[in-house]
């Protein structure tokens, strides 16, 4: 199987990522210690800013012409009502594997170019697994 990363290039770096991972394991001891939360302003965010910050991110992938979440449950419904706030169209939810479901769904790709986001708590939901491999075999 052959997956494009070009684009994922350059996105983040090491220094970056041991940044948001020290941030994480502080939150982690504060919730250890039953201490308060207060670092989640993102959570209140307004409608415009989740649009600028979703904006950044299509921009990050520029030559693609679709966005497919693949997700269940939990793993999509978070994604969802960020993603509902972008005024793009052309972002795809398969959320599950009723086959007139993923039919209606996929006959709205008409070009080849496809963003994959796969999620899944555990990495081994059935129904995520089986629209991926809808997915791969037939785009």
């Amino acid at each position: 199987m052959l997956f494009d990363i070009k684009y994922w290039k350059n996105k983040t770096n090491l220094k970056e990522f041991n940044n948001i991972k020290k941030e994480v394991l502080r939150l982690v001891n504060l919730k250890k210690n039953n201490k308060k939360l207060y670092d989640f302003n993102f959570l209140y965010q307004d409608k415009q800013s989740l649009k600028k910050n979703i904006s950044k991110v299509h921009r990050l992938f520029p030559d693609y012409d679709n966005f497919i979440l693949i997700g269940t449950g939990g793993s999509s419904l978070g994604s969802k009502a960020i993603l509902d706030a972008s005024s793009k169209n052309n972002i795809i939810f398969l959320e599950n594997i009723d086959p007139n479901y993923i039919l209606k769904k996929v006959s709205k790709i008409k070009k080849k170019k496809i963003l994959l986001l796969i999620i899944s708590k555990s990495g081994e939901t059935i129904e995520v697994l089986s629209l991926y491999q809808i997915i791969i075999n037939n785009f």
